[in-house]
C-alpha cells in the first residue's frame, strides 16, 4: 500500500522592519529573594522563645520583621542568615512577616507566615 503525501504549498513572507526598541523602563528596585525558612508554614511553635531564620541576600541593606502587625524590628545578620528572636509571645496563632528593605529603605519584597504557639 503505497501512502500520498500532500505538500502544502510555500508561503511567501515579506519581512518587515523591526520596530524600533524602546529605552528599558527604570527600574525602581531589583527583586530580592528572600525566603523565610523556620519556621514553616502553619509550624507548631512551643514558648517561651524561638528563632526565626531568613535567607537573603547579602548585599541588602536590612531586613526587618514585624509580629501580628506590631512595629518593625530589625533582624540580625550572622553566618549568611538573618535572625529574628522572637520571645515573650502568648499562645495561639501569629503572623510573622519579614520584609527587606535597599539602601535607600525602598521595601523590595516581604514574606510571610502564620505559626501556631503552644
Amino acid at each position: 500500500m503505497t501512502k500520498i503525501m500532500s505538500r502544502k504549498p510555500a508561503v511567501k513572507t515579506t519581512h518587515s522592519p523591526a520596530p524600533a526598541r524602546r529605552p528599558a523602563a527604570k527600574k525602581t528596585h531589583k527583586k530580592a529573594a528572600v525566603k523565610m525558612e523556620f519556621p514553616q508554614e502553619n509550624e507548631v511553635v512551643a514558648r517561651p522563645s524561638y528563632t526565626v531564620r531568613i535567607a537573603a541576600p547579602q548585599e541588602l541593606e536590612r531586613v526587618e520583621m514585624s509580629v501580628n502587625g506590631a512595629e518593625w524590628v530589625p533582624c540580625r545578620e550572622a553566618v549568611g542568615l538573618w535572625w529574628y528572636d522572637w520571645s515573650n509571645f502568648e499562645p495561639g496563632l501569629h503572623r510573622l512577616v519579614a520584609r527587606v528593605l535597599d539602601e535607600n529603605g525602598e521595601i523590595l519584597e516581604e514574606v510571610e507566615r502564620q505559626v501556631v504557639v503552644v
